[in-house]
C-alpha cells in the first residue's frame, strides 16, 4: 500500500493525473479487499492513506474516497489504537525558530 501511495504522489507531482487516479482506484480496491480502512492494523499506514486520499481529492477537486462522512468514526478507531489528534493547529505548524536561516 505504501508503494501505491508513493506512486500516487509521484504521478501528481509529474502532473500525470489519469495515472494518479488509476493508482488511487487501485488503493481503494486494496483497502476494500482488506475489509476497509478500519481493518488496517498499522495506524500510521491508515493515517497515510487518509492523507493521500484528502490531498488527491483537494488537488483534483473531487471528494475523498475513504471516510467522506465518517471522520468521527475514524478518529475513534485511531484513538483506540493509541493515536491522538491534536485539536490545536499549532500542533501541525512549523516552528520557524527551528528552521535554518539559510532556507
Amino acid at each position: 500500500m505504501s508503494i501505491v501511495m508513493a506512486l500516487i504522489n509521484q504521478e501528481q507531482a509529474a502532473e500525470h493525473y489519469a495515472a494518479a487516479e488509476t493508482h488511487m482506484a487501485g488503493l481503494k480496491k486494496i483497502v476494500d479487499l482488506r475489509g476497509g480502512l478500519e481493518n488496517i492494523e498499522d495506524g500510521i499506514v491508515a493515517v497515510k492513506i487518509c492523507r493521500t486520499d484528502i490531498l488527491f481529492a483537494m488537488q483534483q477537486g473531487g471528494h475523498p474516497l475513504f471516510y467522506r462522512d465518517h471522520v468521527v468514526h475514524m478518529k475513534r478507531i485511531l484513538s483506540s489504537r493509541g493515536f491522538t489528534l491534536e485539536s490545536s493547529s499549532d500542533a501541525y505548524s512549523l516552528r520557524h525558530s527551528r528552521l535554518d536561516s539559510a532556507l
